[in-house]
């Protein structure tokens, strides 16, 4: 992030570019990104600046760049990490029609820009509303019962916990990290970061509930649809017969669960908790299977509807 003076005294190839110089990169994943500097300050070699030109507007260059990426792309050159060149960037050709009409493409594009920029900003503004309707929404359904018959257990009493640990993996066996759980709704994503385990995983069944207890992602709960193995840090709980998986999962994500579990965790460095907190949590339920199952299917029904108006929104973004 910062540059001292030595080094720009060692280095003769480091310089100090002014606000407004245009940055394009050039190497890997990268290749073509563009943004114009809004401070001054220097670079490494993977990126080709661009002075201010007599004949060009930066901000119109930005914008040429961005519409042509992909054809930039398409000019890289090399195997596993493929490059341009500043002899490939100072070769392209760049329409470059009068300044005012530079200009005045510019303010249009900046104007649009913004436009659309709001219209995202707003509806993702709705989507965090309605992800904050459905945590209420599930609050409120899960206290819904207080007139019927209820038990209030620790939750140790109520599940078993599952520490059955392996060393020994084979490429059939699914792997889940805290990276595959979406926080707050129990969704998984097996694309991101397969194959990469632990030297200990822990193994869990279809029938249990994961929760992890790590304080950064501890609304990270699941419910396995598979067989598998999951990372250390969560925990694998197996529920008794007095209780629904759903319902118990429901608890364990609920605001007033994670938020009770948070004061608990310890540690600066990466900061947990432990189950000897978790497992004394007293968690209230109906007595009654079927009436869990019932308030189960009424969080599903009322989460299937916000779930459609979110992906409705994402559309429109």
């Amino acid at each position: 992030n910062k540059i001292t003076e030595e080094a720009f005294k060692k280095h003769s190839v480091l310089k100090i570019y002014p606000k407004g110089t245009l940055l394009v990169a050039m190497y890997g994943a990268t290749i073509g990104k563009v943004a114009v500097m809004n401070i001054e300050g220097s670079t490494n070699q993977a990126c080709c600046a661009l002075a201010k030109s007599k004949i060009l507007i930066n901000k119109f260059a930005l914008y040429w760049f961005l519409a042509n990426r992909k054809n930039i792309v398409n000019l890289s050159y090399g195997g596993g990490q493929p490059n341009i060149s500043q002899d490939v960037i100072k070769k392209l050709k760049i329409i470059a029609p009068p300044l005012e009409v530079q200009n005045n493409i510019v303010t249009y594009l900046d104007k649009k820009n913004n436009k659309i920029d709001k219209f995202i900003r707003n509806k993702e503004r709705l989507i965090e509303l309605l992800e904050d309707k459905r945590k209420e929404m599930i609050d409120n359904n899960l206290s819904s019962f207080k007139n019927l018959e209820t038990n209030k257990k620790p939750l140790k009493y109520l599940v078993r916990l599952v520490s059955n640990l392996t060393t020994k993996l084979t490429k059939e066996v699914t792997y889940l990290a805290l990276e595959n759980i979406e926080s707050w709704t129990g969704k998984i994503d097996l694309s991101i970061g397969q194959g990469q385990f632990e030297s200990t995983v822990k193994k869990f069944k279809k029938t249990d509930v994961l929760f992890n207890k790590l304080r950064p992602y501890l609304a990270k709960v699941v419910i396995p649809d598979f067989n598998g193995v999951c990372v250390s840090e969560i925990l694998v709980l197996r529920p008794s017969k007095k209780i629904d998986r759903k319902f118990l999962f429901y608890k364990l994500i609920s605001r007033r669960f994670i938020d009770y579990v948070d004061t608990s965790t310890y540690g600066s460095k990466m900061p947990r908790a432990s189950y000897d907190f978790i497992g004394k949590i007293e968690i209230e339920y109906p007595t009654q299977i079927d009436v869990q199952k019932n308030i189960v299917r009424k969080i599903e029904q009322k989460e299937s509807k916000i779930e459609n108006l979110k992906n409705k929104y994402k559309k429109e973004i």
